[in-house]
């Protein structure tokens, strides 16, 4: 029989060929990691794209609706609310339809860094994440806003801080608060009046029978035509069949009333009942342990007794910047624009600068947040003047400005 020679591979050649794998092994992980980081990257750009444009739409929509008031948005005002009340009480934007608090060291020129605990917002539930974010929260008076009280008991300005109940929602330090008010008109019919200086008014049915308001006391109403309008504080309940500024019984901040009291008109069928909302938006952390923008609304102020309401609007939002163009002269053209803090007159803003950073919500977590921060660090540019550094977390960030004009000018 034949004899076949039979060869296996040499030990050199089994090195060569294992060497060969692991480098063919080692080309393909680093391309599925490479392709997973960019569909990560990409996936985190899309996603804070998403955010920024959700936030972008839902603030400018309630800023342009700012001051609405039918068609008595260049009517005479008089307003009874208490504004020489606390600031707890009274809501700032109430007369001004727009007003806001600078969080201070986030003006012109300034570096703001963010710093939040990625270990800590994964690791525990939504109540302990709130508790452990004391470092990044901050006093009311790291909030102002300049605040002229226009038609009541005194038209002097004042640095107004940011009311305690909005400061104990814990928004987070490096971020602008915002407040904007609109006037809804309610399908409520008014019995025409025959003494002006009666401080109630009384509602009829399309019979004109007496009907029930179903307004709760304390509700910020406004009352008026196309010429003139009343601005007060619901002192009635909702049972009864009259609307009322009575001093006596009247959630905070009140109203204000002296023995010269009377409506601007007696009121009747041909007037309109409006409900004031307030608005304030705000950066808190969210359900999920994230920076997120909020909103507080209210019909009542902001006094601790309201029927309010507060809604985390979209995760990912770390910070907001808010500049208002003024127009100090009142030709109908904005001057200058200013942080709320330097505002000379809130009457007068008739455009808003709004800048968002919004970041992606699925970033790894970082292993050292008490390092210090590096050149690697990027600071991104808010509304041209604001300089805020957030944490090196592995996030991808995205900023958004936009200008909106108001084209309701006040309430």
């Amino acid at each position: 029989m034949k004899k076949i020679n039979q060869k296996g591979f040499t030990l050199v050649e089994l090195l060569v060929a294992a060497a060969l794998g692991v480098l063919l092994l080692s080309v393909v992980v680093a391309i599925f990691l490479s392709s997973k980081r960019t569909f990560t990257a990409t996936q985190g750009i899309a996603r804070s794209q998403e955010t920024t444009r959700f936030a972008v739409a839902f603030l400018k929509r309630d800023i342009r609706l700012s001051g609405y008031r039918d068609c008595a948005g260049g009517a005479s005002t008089s307003m009874y609310i208490n504004d020489t009340a606390a600031a707890d009480a009274f809501p700032p934007s109430l007369e001004n339809a727009i007003f806001g608090w600078e969080f201070n060291g986030t003006d012109s020129g300034d570096s703001y860094t963010l710093a939040y605990d990625e270990v800590e917002e994964q690791a525990l539930t939504q109540a302990a994440v709130a508790n452990s974010r004391g470092l990044n929260t901050a006093a009311a008076d790291q909030w102002t806003g300049n605040f002229i009280q226009g038609s009541g008991a005194s038209t002097a300005s004042a640095l107004r801080e940011l009311p305690a109940l909005i400061a104990g929602f814990q928004p987070l330090k490096g971020s602008d608060i915002l407040a904007v008010t609109t006037a809804n008109p309610l399908t409520i019919s008014l019995q025409q009046q025959t003494n002006q200086r009666a401080v109630n008014l009384n509602l009829v049915d399309v019979n004109g029978a007496p009907e029930q308001s179903g307004i709760p006391r304390g509700t910020l109403l406004q009352v008026g035509d196309c010429s003139a309008l009343d601005m007060f504080q619901n002192s009635a309940d909702e049972t009864d069949t009259f609307v009322s500024l009575d001093v006596i019984g009247a959630a905070q901040p009140g109203n204000r009333l002296n023995s010269d009291f009377q409506w601007q008109k007696k009121w009747g069928p041909e007037a309109t009942l409006y409900q004031a909302n307030t608005r304030v938006y705000f950066v808190g952390t969210g359900a999920g342990g994230k920076p997120a923008l909020f909103v507080y609304s209210t019909n009542c102020g902001l006094s601790a007794g309201c029927s309010a309401n507060q809604a985390e609007v979209v995760e990912g939002v770390e910070s907001m910047q808010i500049l208002y163009g003024e127009d100090t002269n009142q030709d109908g053209t904005i001057e200058r624009f200013l942080s709320a803090d330097n505002v000379v007159d809130f009457r007068g803003v008739r455009a808003v600068k709004l800048s968002l950073l919004v970041r992606s919500t699925d970033g790894r977590p970082n292993p050292n947040p008490n390092r210090t921060l590096t050149a690697l660090d990027q600071a991104y540019n808010l509304n041209g003047q604001t300089f805020i550094v957030p944490p090196e977390d592995g996030n991808v960030r995205f900023v958004n400005s936009t200008t909106v004009d108001l084209p309701n000018r006040g309430l």
